[in-house]
C-alpha cells in the first residue's frame, strides 16, 4: 500500500515545507458506507510532523522493508541517500544507503519484481537512461539500465495491471501516452497515445489493476473570462490476456462543461482492506485547500477517479493548509521535462 504510514490499509498524505526542513504527513481513511451520492467519506485522523536536516529533501517513498508500513528516502545535493525506516510507532530509524552518480535524479519508488520490497527508479536525462535499484532495506541487492528516447519522462508510478509490480507512465513534449508495465526483469511498453492525448490533462491514474483510470482535462477559453476553460472528465480501462498483456484499452466522458481553472492533482487516495478502490484528491493551490469526492460511490460523476470538482456543500471533503507545504509527489507541483543535454 503505497503511502500507508500507519499501517491501516489507507494511503496517507505525505507533505514537505523545504522552507522549514519539515515533513509531515495526514494519517486518513475512507469508507462509502452511509456517504450520499455525490461523494465523501474521507476523513483526516491525525498528523504528524518532524525536522529534516536543512538541504535535504524527500526523493521516495515506500515500503522498503515488506511490513506493511511507508518508509522515507532522503539526499540532498551532496547525492546521498538516507533510509528513514518506520518503526511503527511514529518516529523513524535512520541508515545511510549509499551515494549516487550525478547525471542521476531519484523520480520515484516501486515494486519492480513483486517481491513486496519496494525498489528506487532512477532518471539520466543527459544519456537518455532508465534504471532501478532492487532494494532490501538499506542495501541494493541488483539493478538495471536502460536506454530511453531523449525526451521521453516519468509523470506517474502506480500499479496499472493484474500484475503486483508497478507500472510506470511516459510522455513527452509532443504530449504522448506511453504505459510500461514491469515483467520482473524488464518492461512491456504499450502505447495508449491514439486514445489518450495530454494535451490540457491535469489529473491521469488512480483505479484498480488498470481499470477505472480517471481523466481530468481543463482548456481554456480562447475568448472568454479569464479562469475559465472547456472541462471534462472521463474514465478509462485496460483489458488484458490470461498472461497480463493488454488487449484492450477504452474510455467513457462522466461529464463536461465549462469550469475554473487553476485546480491539480494531488494523486489519489487509496484503500485496501477488500475495497480497492481510490479516489483523486485535487489541489488548489490558490487557497490552500485539498479535497476528494472519496472513493466510488453510486454517482462517480461527483466520486472516484474523474469528479466533477465541487465544494465542501456539494458533498466532498475538503482541508485547508498551512501556506508553503507541499504534497510530495503530486503532479500539481509542476512535473516537467528534465533539462536534455
Amino acid at each position: 500500500m503505497p503511502n500507508d504510514f500507519n499501517g491501516d490499509g489507507t494511503s496517507d498524505l505525505l507533505w514537505f515545507n523545504p522552507t522549514l526542513s519539515q515533513a509531515g504527513y495526514w494519517t486518513m481513511t475512507a469508507t462509502t458506507v452511509g456517504v450520499p451520492f455525490s461523494g465523501g467519506g474521507v476523513t483526516r485522523t491525525g498528523t504528524h510532523t518532524f525536522g529534516v536536516t536543512p538541504g535535504y529533501f524527500i526523493g521516495a517513498t515506500g515500503d522498503f522493508n515488506n511490513d506493511g508500513f511507508a518508509d522515507l528516502i532522503f539526499t540532498s545535493p551532496k547525492r546521498d541517500l538516507w533510509l528513514w525506516t518506520n518503526n511503527q510507532h511514529g518516529g523513524w530509524i535512520s541508515t545511510e544507503i549509499g551515494s549516487y552518480p550525478s547525471q542521476w535524479q531519484l523520480i520515484g519508488a516501486g515494486d519492480i519484481n513483486g517481491d513486496g520490497y519496494d525498489d528506487l527508479l532512477w532518471l539520466d536525462p543527459s544519456d537518455c537512461e532508465f534504471a532501478y535499484w532492487t532494494m532490501r532495506g538499506s542495501v541494493r541487492t541488483g539493478y538495471r539500465i536502460f536506454k530511453i528516447a531523449c525526451g521521453y519522462y516519468p509523470i506517474g508510478i502506480g500499479y496499472y495491471s493484474p500484475s503486483n509490480r508497478l507500472s510506470i507512465l511516459w510522455t513527452s513534449p509532443a504530449n504522448d501516452l506511453y504505459i510500461w508495465d514491469s515483467t520482473g526483469d524488464g518492461f512491456v511498453s504499450t502505447n495508449l497515445s491514439s486514445t489518450i492525448n495530454l494535451a490540457n490533462v491535469w489529473a491521469f491514474g488512480g483505479g484498480f489493476m488498470g481499470n477505472s483510470m480517471g481523466l481530468e482535462y481543463y482548456q481554456p477559453y480562447a475568448n472568454g473570462p479569464a479562469g475559465y476553460g472547456s472541462v471534462y472528465g472521463a474514465i478509462y480501462s485496460r483489458l488484458f490476456d490470461a498472461k497480463g498483456n493488454q488487449t484492450g484499452f477504452s474510455g467513457r466522458g462522466l461529464w463536461s462543461g465549462g469550469g475554473i481553472g487553476g485546480l491539480g492533482s494531488a494523486g489519489y487516495i487509496i484503500e485496501a482492506n477488500g475495497i480497492n478502490a481510490t479516489g483523486l484528491y485535487i489541489l488548489d493551490q490558490a487557497n490552500s485547500t485539498i479535497s476528494t469526492g472519496g472513493l466510488p460511490g453510486s454517482d462517480i460523476a461527483f466520486s472516484g477517479n474523474a469528479p466533477i470538482p465541487s465544494a465542501p456543500d456539494q458533498g466532498v471533503d475538503q482541508w485547508s493548509y498551512p501556506i508553503g507545504w507541499y504534497v510530495v509527489g503530486a503532479p500539481a507541483n509542476g512535473t516537467a521535462a528534465p533539462p536534455w543535454q
